[in-house]
């Protein structure tokens, strides 16, 4: 059932990422400043929440959960930025692939803090 919620956030990413109207677009502002950055870095930290579950969930793992998530989401953000490129309406950024994976490795980074530190069941409530 978690990969099927993990492919409905990645669906969910895609329909955002290759829409012809973002957040701001009709007046060329964006609704806040950095709005798009934020928006990448929360929308790949939940995606990548989803991946590293589905991943320790599944126990077949022939790489390690925390690199399979980190690459998986990286991965994905790339797709989308090349995708981008050929849609008229967006453009390719590096910036963005940047702030995807950030929020793949602070995801990451919270998990083994939570693993190393966690003195009480939190760990086992969410991953």
């Amino acid at each position: 059932m978690l990969v099927i919620s993990t492919l409905l956030y990645a669906l969910y990413i895609f329909i955002v990422s290759t829409s012809p109207t973002a957040p701001g677009a009709e007046t060329g502002k964006e609704v806040t400043p950095y709005f798009s950055y934020i928006a990448h870095y929360v929308l790949y930290f939940g995606f990548s929440y989803f991946l590293f579950v589905s991943y320790k969930e599944s126990k077949r793992y022939l790489v390690n959960p925390y690199i399979a998530t980190i690459l998986s989401a990286s991965i994905y953000g790339l797709f989308i930025e090349i995708i981008q490129y050929f849609l008229p309406y967006r453009h390719f950024s590096f910036l963005d692939m940047v702030i995807n994976v950030l929020g793949a490795i602070s995801l990451i980074v919270i998990v083994i803090i939570l693993q190393v530190r966690a003195e009480s069941k939190i760990i086992e409530l969410f991953f």
